[in-house]
């Protein structure tokens, strides 16, 4: 399969801006591919982060497992889950415990779920799709140490020579790992390595632009396409 160089650990990514020294997350993102009792590769992907226009916070779910499969048909789904579904936060902190939990009822109305009828690894798509049942996705995402990579940048105000504001803004990733099942499968994150995820602050759709050397074109691709429409913001 084409991603058995791209064995993948989890993510945890905060996207953060800080005013006068006091960090406030503008997002919280985790990732993590993983395999199904076939081998398939599957994906579970969450964001919450806060509307810039609404300023209300929301959070998106992505599930499939289509990413990398010999199946005909497989399952995905896509939607908005309620904030209280994700939950936890990352600490700036390099080895802070910090452990994110997901637990998301799938079969809600502003989720969709869908069968990928013929699925297409070379174009991330699918021959056609059907309607599907969806179920409850519950993992949880613990940081670990095996890697990290901190951003961070400084806004100076200056008046009439006197430093009078610093603001800091940047982005904290951190590799972690993720166990549970997804629609009644269990995640087997057995054997997966690090792979390094890029990110930047403010819009989901730059960090996933910028992750795409590392996890492949075609499957960020999957992720687009399902967030397309969904409000995330880009």
């Amino acid at each position: 399969m084409k991603l058995n160089t791209l064995k993948l650990a989890l993510t945890v990514l905060i996207l953060a801006g800080t005013a006068l020294a006091q960090i406030q997350p503008a997002g919280t993102y985790a990732v993590s591919w993983f395999y199904d009792a076939q081998g398939n590769t599957g994906i579970v992907s969450t964001v919450r982060q806060i509307d810039p226009t609404t300023k209300l916070t929301f959070t998106e779910l992505f599930y499939s497992f289509c990413v990398e499969t010999t199946a005909a048909v497989c399952q995905e789904g896509n939607g908005i889950i309620p904030n209280s579904a994700f939950v936890g936060t990352v600490s700036t902190k390099l080895n802070h415990p910090d452990l994110l939990t997901l637990s998301a009822d799938t079969t809600v109305p502003s989720m969709q779920n869908w069968l990928c009828i013929t699925p297409n690894y070379d174009t991330a798509s699918c021959g056609s799709t059907a309607p599907a049942t969806g179920g409850l996705i519950s993992v949880s995402f613990a940081k670990n140490n095996t890697w990290a990579r901190l951003t961070t940048g400084d806004d100076k105000l200056y008046n009439l020579g006197a430093l009078i504001q610093t603001t800091t803004s940047g982005t904290w990733g951190f590799s972690a790992h993720m166990t549970g099942t997804v629609l009644g499968t269990t995640a087997n994150t057995a054997g997966i390595t690090t792979g390094e995820m890029l990110f930047s602050t403010g819009t989901v759709t730059t960090a996933l632009a910028q992750v795409t050397a590392t996890v492949g074109p075609k499957a960020t691709a999957r992720l687009l396409r399902a967030w397309e429409g969904q409000g995330v913001q880009r």
